[in-house]
């Protein structure tokens, strides 16, 4: 899965999946890498973007310490030319720095300032 790039190709790897899962099923072992897949749609993406110019400063270092599949942590120049680039979850995003996004399921929470702010878990 593309990370970033929006709920069409997470749904298009649902359908890629879903068609082979009773195949899978029975036959697991040779089908390892599908089930694999299978096991990482069940539960929807966590992704953290943290827009920042100071990459190794506390609200980074939190980000990078969470539970979760993506870690971004870029400047805003960096987040503005990703979203230009097509990736959906850097969108918006470069107008304010020092600030730490929580998306799930490719729907993203307020912003938060507090290193503290940002969750570790799910």
């Amino acid at each position: 899965m593309v990370a970033g790039r929006g709920e069409r190709y997470r749904e298009a790897a649902v359908a890629a999946v879903s068609a082979l899962a009773e195949r899978s099923l029975e036959q697991p072992f040779a089908h390892g890498t599908l089930l694999r897949v299978a096991a990482g749609l069940a539960v929807p993406p966590r992704q953290l973007v943290v827009v920042t110019a100071d990459r190794h400063g506390a609200l980074a270092a939190a980000a990078r310490g969470a539970d979760a599949e993506v870690v971004s942590v870029v400047a805003p120049a960096q987040a503005r030319a990703l979203a230009e680039a097509g990736f959906e979850l850097f969108a918006g995003k470069e107008a304010t720095a020092e600030r730490a996004y929580d998306c799930r399921a490719f729907v993203c929470r307020l912003p938060v300032r507090d290193p503290a702010e940002v969750s570790v878990a799910r």
